[in-house]
């Protein structure tokens, strides 16, 4: 079995566009500096450990977590305000670990896209 690694490049310390984002909805702003701090704390897991599955899937997470708020923040023309309010709503109204939080609700953003994806890659032996 082969494994393949996913690399994944680091979040933007300020989303683009970062003005556009502190003039509309500063409270996006704060949600993404969270997970921006998650992703650091991360980071810095995954490098003082590099062989720790943990650190790295956190890293992932984080990561996930983050790119999906700027996608979804950058498209809510065409999305609406809904999706990234959503993962904002979790990410604020949780008690706890904030970084552990956001390594969470990234975890389960990834399952969730795989398992979106997943017929496509499992083909059903019928036609639905």
């Amino acid at each position: 079995m082969t494994t393949v690694e996913l690399l994944t490049t680091p979040l933007p310390p300020n989303p683009v566009p970062y003005e556009k984002w502190r003039s509309d909805r500063p409270d996006y702003l704060r949600t993404y500096d969270m997970v921006f701090a998650a992703e650091r704390h991360a980071d810095e897991q995954a490098k003082a450990n590099s062989s720790d599955r943990k650190a790295r899937d956190n890293l992932t997470s984080a990561r996930v977590t983050g790119y999906l708020l700027i996608e979804l923040f950058n498209r809510r023309a065409i999305l609406s305000e809904g999706p990234c309010l959503s993962i904002m709503k979790h990410l604020e109204l949780k008690s706890g670990d904030r970084n552990d939080l956001v390594f969470r609700i990234g975890e389960w953003l990834r399952s969730y896209f795989i398992r979106l994806c997943a017929p496509n890659l499992f083909p059903m032996p019928f036609d639905i």
